[in-house]
């Protein structure tokens, strides 16, 4: 796929999933939206999904699990209306610290938080590792990536923190469940949650 000199990334940035409705609709480097204006239409609702978020489903409610800190919001989202992408977000061995290369596609999806069409709607932001490690400290770890997102993008975008919210899911959900140990399972996950 012909891409702009400007709009070429580094091969560790193109790792790229966009899933909707459950299905994978481009997946591989170089098939996904590595442009704002992709990432904001990969991001929208259609208007079907729209409705769908603004109501919880029966007998959940929304808000703060205070058991384990986390936010129940998602799961008061169906998961077949729910509009995402996967990134390959790189960090620095064993760590939450952002490497450059991350911060690149981090401020591609940061000014696409921004856009108008955007920025009426919260956002999970999910890290995921893959199975090398005890689940345990992965899930810790992928809790840590997401909140250095969170805190990228708020600081550098003025993204309020409360458009934002955070979940670490370690290796439970790998791209590639026939290879839980492969690199391409480390990812960070945003997911339109709705207004």
């Amino acid at each position: 796929m012909f891409q702009p000199k400007g709009m070429q990334m580094k091969a560790v940035a193109v790792a790229i999933m966009v899933a909707w409705s459950g299905a994978a609709l481009a997946a591989g480097a170089g098939e996904a939206p590595m442009s704002v204006n992709g990432i904001v239409d990969a991001l929208t609702p259609t208007q079907q999904s729209a409705v769908s978020n603004a109501r919880p489903k029966p007998g959940v409610e929304r808000g703060l699990n205070l058991a384990n800190g986390t936010n129940n919001s998602a799961a008061a989202e169906p998961s077949s209306q729910m509009r995402k992408l996967d990134f390959k977000v790189e960090f620095e061995f064993n760590s939450a610290t952002l490497l450059p290369s991350a911060t690149e596609v981090l401020d591609l999806l940061g000014q696409a938080l921004t856009t108008s069409d955007l920025k009426g709607y919260r956002f999970r932001i999910g890290g995921h590792t893959d199975a090398v490690g005890s689940p345990t400290y992965n899930k810790q770890l992928s809790a840590r990536r997401a909140n250095a997102v969170k805190e990228y993008l708020s600081s550098r975008f003025g993204i309020s923190p409360d458009r934002l919210q955070t979940a670490g899911y370690g290796s439970e959900m790998p791209l590639d469940p026939r290879n839980p140990k492969d690199g391409k399972n480390r990812r960070v996950e945003i997911a339109n949650l709705g207004r």
